[in-house]
């Protein structure tokens, strides 16, 4: 950033230089605000932004995104345009990072320290100010460059979105107070509207944003064979109308390997020991109570897109991303070389997160459900929720209810891969310069999507080792 207006730094080498006026107006207007915090300048140690190292951090896609570095620590600002970034012609309201602290504030009630905590907003001028998380790494990248996959870390994952999905359903919070929430969270609605285009419409026909033609044009078989089928396009439709119509539980509503933050082997606190990591917080399973989760080896960020939806949305455009990642590591090393066995081992680790991931999920789930229906059946004021009053075994309702979430979650994943591959906003661990091997790991992972969504519309009750097995079955071909 070069200073402008009297706003200097430390190193001035360090900086990203500003090179467009709307660069150069949100970071001014950022840093405007934060002169005006005094506990988050007193909390990295400076008393004027003019004593701060300051960088644009961030893919740039869609915000302006800053690290405010002091004597005693740094912060993340957050700033959004009325627009997308990256195509400055397509509209987004900025009232999109107001939505965003929502969910991060009622996350990380439901799940402490799972997302970034949040210091400060600015609701006239749309400006976060959150914790800074630059010690850990985007888990897309690492699963770009072949770095080891953090072990249990499905199951904090799982934990997490259980946590926050139960909390926000009329499983776990009040009617009343459930409704005042979807409705805030319906001032997303252009960010929703966003969603179903680019997941639900555009990957199904000729859209003009569609990207695979340029590039992995050899798919051009399994992307018509898609296009064409309509029993696709019914199920896709079906799956948009639960989208849209099945207000579950908040969501983050764009979860998936690149918004997620992991500790690395590279990075501190990366190994299975975990600075504050205690398993016997999380669940005593003699006692079946879940308590205060440990330190997670993930944290969840650019949650603009949150709303209220389908919990199998969250897990399964996650599953989706994995999926993908999984897929892409048969591009990287040579056959036979060190590096191809490598990358062959992660994709096996990635494929284990999947089960695992659903696995916390359940077990989370329903041990909060039995916690809330016993304190409801004692006749105590229950935590929230209406299931004191629930007819019938409560044990076989959840069952099917959490049937119901995978099937969702199976379907979702299945859009979320076809969408990644075929629309606007590819998978950037498939991006190598051999076009044909990128071609034939898309085509590959293509037919995959679309038997299960196929299946989907035969009402097959397949589950997550059945996801996983096909999967895996997919992969080997490559």
């Amino acid at each position: 950033l070069v200073p402008r207006r009297g706003i200097a730094s430390r190193r001035e080498g360090e900086h990203r230089r500003m090179d467009t006026p709307n660069q150069r107006k949100f970071s001014d207007e950022a840093l405007e605000y934060l002169q005006g915090c005094e506990h988050v300048l007193k909390k990295i140690g400076e008393e004027n932004v003019k004593d701060l190292e300051i960088t644009e951090v961030g893919d740039g896609n869609l915000n302006f995104i800053f690290r405010a570095v002091g004597k005693k620590g740094s912060v993340v600002i957050k700033k959004a345009p009325p627009f997308i970034r990256l195509v400055e012609s397509w509209p987004l309201p900025s009232s999109r990072v107001i939505r965003e602290r929502d969910y991060l504030i009622a996350a990380n009630r439901a799940a402490p320290r799972s997302c970034p905590e949040v210091y400060a907003c600015d609701e006239k001028r749309c400006i976060l100010i959150m914790e800074d998380l630059s010690h850990m790494k985007v888990w897309r990248s690492e699963i770009g460059k072949g770095a080891p996959c953090p072990a249990r870390l499905g199951s904090d994952i799982g934990e997490y979105l259980a946590r926050v999905h139960f909390s926000t359903s009329d499983f776990g919070c009040p009617l009343h107070q459930r409704y005042v929430d979807i409705s805030r969270f319906h001032a997303n609605i252009k960010l929703v509207e966003t969603t179903v285009q680019v997941f639900f419409a555009d990957p199904f026909y000729e859209a003009p944003l569609n990207g695979w033609k340029k590039r992995s044009p050899g798919i051009a078989k399994a992307v018509e064979a898609i296009q064409n089928d309509p029993n696709i396009k019914s199920k896709a439709y079906l799956l948009r109308d639960r989208f849209l119509n099945a207000p579950q539980a908040l969501l983050h509503g764009d979860l998936h390997t690149g918004s997620l933050f992991v500790h690395s082997p590279s990075s501190p606190g990366s190994t299975a020991a975990i600075p504050g990591d205690n398993p016997a917080k999380v669940q005593d399973k003699r006692k079946g109570e879940l308590k205060e989760p440990a330190r997670l080896r993930a944290r969840m960020f650019d949650a603009e897109f949150a709303f209220y939806g389908p919990m199998g949305f969250d897990l399964g455009q996650l599953i989706g991303n994995i999926a993908l990642g999984a897929g892409a590591q048969s591009l990287g090393g040579t056959t036979g070389t060190a590096e191809a066995k490598t990358r062959q081992a992660l994709a096996e680790s990635l494929l284990g997160v999947i089960p695992e991931l659903w696995s916390a999920y359940t077990t989370t789930f329903t041990t909060l459900f039995r916690q809330t229906t016993t304190t409801a059946a004692e006749g105590a004021q229950s935590k929230g929720g209406l299931l004191g009053t629930f007819p019938g075994s409560k044990g076989d309702y959840l069952e099917d209810f959490l049937q119901g979430v995978w099937l969702d979650a199976r379907g979702f994943a299945s859009l979320a891969i076809m969408r990644r591959i075929i629309g606007v906003a590819d998978a950037p661990e498939m991006r190598v310069k051999d076009a044909n091997a990128r071609s034939k790991v898309e085509g590959v992972l293509l037919r995959f999507a679309r038997g299960q969504l196929l299946l989907g519309a035969s009402g097959i009750k397949g589950g997550v080792e059945d996801f996983v097995k096909g999967l895996r079955t997919c992969i080997a071909e490559l």
